[in-house]
């Protein structure tokens, strides 16, 4: 292996972001770079000995960290502990294995959730059934999307080139914000489902909005264009469609 050949290990790999950054990667040409995308299948990132297993055998010089316990709102209200507890493990795991073992560098993503919900605005870095959709909530709340392939393309710079040790948020512009109901109906018209909305308003919004300002981002990639939110999900959608039987559902 060529002395300055780096090797980026991508926890969580096999995610939506992980594929996204593989996909991107298979159209580059960069023989200075191997890059190996990993899943909870090769190591318990939980476990101390089985991460320093997996640094063992790759011996990676950079690592991209996706890798984390999930779920939606009301899995975080029920498994709260068990999210944070497992969450720390992890994390603390591939931070202090990287260090040890000598990485350049650590490209770690966590998402607008860790923002609180009484706060100021913009945040910075200091079911579908045969007649009727189902959406949980009002559909007020506010949210900003990014396609996967865009995140990857942000997350593949900020490992070449963003040299900082400062946070900065990989988000959309702030006038790219929609509401759940927006989100609803193309998700409707993207499957070109024609039955009618319904919002069960007995069920919790969750935070009302998480608008993040992406400035900093803005101030490296001033050029940077973000896929259309209606493409994006179009896209989605499809790929979804084709790849039903293999996607998690």
């Amino acid at each position: 292996m060529s002395e300055n050949k780096k090797v980026i290990l991508v926890t969580g790999g096999t995610g939506l972001v992980g594929k996204a950054i593989e996909s991107v990667i298979k159209n580059e040409n960069c023989p200075n770079e191997k890059w190996i995308f990993v899943s909870s299948k090769d190591a318990d990132l939980c476990d101390k000995v089985s991460t320093e297993e997996l640094f063992e055998k790759y011996k990676p010089t950079h690592v991209i960290h996706l890798a984390a316990i999930v779920g939606g709102l009301f899995y975080n209200m029920k498994y709260n502990l068990d999210f944070l507890r497992k969450n720390l493990q992890i994390n603390d795991n591939v931070l202090q294995i990287s260090h040890e073992k000598n990485v350049i560098k650590v490209v770690s993503c966590l998402s607008t959730c860790i923002f609180p919900d009484k706060t100021t605005y913009p945040i910075d870095e200091s079911m579908t059934e045969d007649k009727f959709f189902k959406v949980l909530g009002t559909g007020k709340p506010l949210r900003q999307f990014i396609y996967s392939k865009d995140l990857a393309k942000l997350i593949i710079w900020v490992l070449r080139s963003y040299e900082s040790i400062e946070p900065i948020i990989l988000s959309v512009d702030e006038s790219q914000e929609v509401t759940i109901a927006h989100l609803a109906e193309s998700l409707a018209k993207a499957f070109e489902f024609k039955g009618k909305i319904v919002f069960d308003t007995s069920a919790a919004d969750g935070q009302y909005k998480k608008t993040a300002n992406n400035s900093r981002l803005r101030s490296f990639l001033p050029d940077f264009s973000f896929t259309p939110f209606e493409r994006a999900l179009q896209e989605t959608v499809d790929w979804y469609k084709c790849n039903y039987d293999e996607a998690r559902n």
